[in-house]
């Protein structure tokens, strides 16, 4: 390389296991020259452990609203929000998008227990046109695959269940 030329460095960053979630996490990549000790630059940049958060809830329906209690002939609506929490803070950021994104819901793999207690009421939707897979009579697992979420984009995937 000629002096005082230009050079594109790519950096790969590891992150060690057990590193909590949703967190950033400063890495400082220092570089110095080796003809020139005392020229050196600092960067801290940001390592994120995951930019995709799911949250899951139930809610027992009762004809006419109101609580309803999960007895046999109640639908249980099962609701798994998704957003991608990639943001633009800070200077230089690279935002996140997601592609191909797969849910997963098996009733049948624990901790859940509803595949085994309720049937499946086909009508399984996602507000940004996922493509859900497993709705159909008889089905104990959904999937759904969205495929791209974009940084601060959120949905919402539901399906509905019926107590044996």
């Amino acid at each position: 390389m000629a002096y005082r030329a230009a050079a594109i460095v790519l950096v790969r960053i590891n992150a060690p296991a057990g590193l909590k979630l949703f967190t950033g996490f400063d890495t400082v990549i220092c570089v110095t020259s080796t003809a020139t000790p005392t020229a050196a630059n600092e960067t801290i940049n940001r390592l994120y452990t995951g930019f995709i958060r799911l949250d899951r809830s139930a809610t027992v329906l009762k004809p006419g609203g109101g609580a309803a209690v999960a007895t046999p002939g109640s639908e249980i609506e099962f609701i798994v929000s998704y957003k991608n929490l990639s943001s633009s803070e800070g200077v230089g950021n690279s935002l996140l998008t997601a592609y191909n994104l797969v849910i997963s819901e098996n009733g049948n793999s624990a901790p859940n227990t509803w595949g085994a207690k309720t049937e499946h009421i086909v009508g399984a939707r996602d507000d940004r046109g996922g493509v859900i897979l497993g709705d159909r009579p008889g089905s104990t697992s959904l999937t759904d695959i969205i495929t791209s979420l974009e940084p601060g984009q959120t949905g919402v995937f539901k399906f509905k269940r019926k107590v044996k």
